[in-house]
């Protein structure tokens, strides 16, 4: 069996971009951000190998660790852009609640990750329905439907005060999840069948 080479240089500058920017993120707060050289050099690591990485996937000859073809399918490229907003929609959410659930309505932790457990099971259950339904449904009407629930539960989350009980969190929690859970799995599986034409 034939097997492509594996592109290192495209491997090791990009593993490099992101662990410099993920330590920069995760240290920035405690040492007051760019006040500090530490901050500076991680943003320069950061930046110089996105920038090695983004040189050598445009100028090898070999294969490159990012297949080119992909980004000049505009599905692709589409489906991407989509996940990468829906993600930021989960993450932003995800990192706030619990802190205004602990530090303004004092939560207990533990209870904290009961009130937030729904999403995930929403998540959960979305991926276990919509899995059997991308053969037998137009994808786009279940990315709709997903998007739909995750903008109602964002409007739901809008209206959230300290003075609210539980369900409102668990309810916007469960719809959100599985909103989430519906545009991922279409959005996953027809990306990978690009990726599989293409390769």
């Amino acid at each position: 069996m034939h097997r492509e080479p594996f592109d290192f240089v495209g491997f090791l500058a990009l593993s490099l971009g992101i662990g410099a920017l993920q330590l920069m993120l995760d240290r920035g707060e405690l040492k007051d951000w760019f006040r500090s050289g530490e901050i500076w050099i991680e943003a320069t690591v950061a930046g110089l190998g996105f920038y090695l990485f983004a040189a050598h996937t445009i100028t090898t000859d070999e294969r490159s660790f990012l297949n080119r073809d992909l980004l000049k399918n505009a599905n692709f490229v589409a489906g991407t852009v989509l996940m990468f907003c829906s993600g930021l929609i989960m993450t932003g959410t995800l990192a706030l609640l619990p802190t205004m659930l602990q530090n303004l309505m004092n939560y207990p932790a533990l209870t904290t990750g009961l009130v937030t457990a729904p999403r995930g099971i929403g998540s959960m259950a979305a991926m276990f329905l919509v899995a059997p339904l991308i053969t037998r449904v137009d994808n786009r009407l279940i990315i709709l439907f997903g998007l739909l629930l995750t903008a109602a539960s964002m409007w739901q989350m809008s209206l959230f005060s300290l003075q609210m009980g539980m369900a409102p969190v668990v309810i916007s929690g469960l719809l959100q999840g599985f909103g989430l859970g519906c545009t991922q799995v279409p959005l996953t599986s027809s990306r990978c069948r690009l990726c599989r034409a293409i390769s």
